[in-house]
């Protein structure tokens, strides 16, 4: 017999961005339930791309996402 299946969970927003893309990226990131760490890691890298580019990180991430996603839909076809 099979049960219900379990409900759709919406994702949470990431504390600091307020971005449920980024949360989903720490949730691809994170490696044994190490959450935190993987949290670490992300920021770490963004506030690098900050330092280094001058600009806006989130507007970076966003098109380098948008970058992967448009290149994976390529190789599928």
């Amino acid at each position: 017999m099979r049960g219900k299946q379990a409900p759709k969970r919406k994702i949470k927003p990431d504390p600091k961005y307020q971005l449920a893309q980024l949360a989903k990226f720490i949730n691809y990131i994170m490696k044994g339930g190490k959450k935190n760490a993987a949290t670490k890691i992300v920021y770490q890298a963004l506030d690098i791309v900050k330092e280094k580019s001058k600009g806006d990180p989130i507007k970076i991430f966003k098109k380098a996402i948008e970058k992967i996603g448009r290149a994976s839909c390529r190789e599928r076809v």
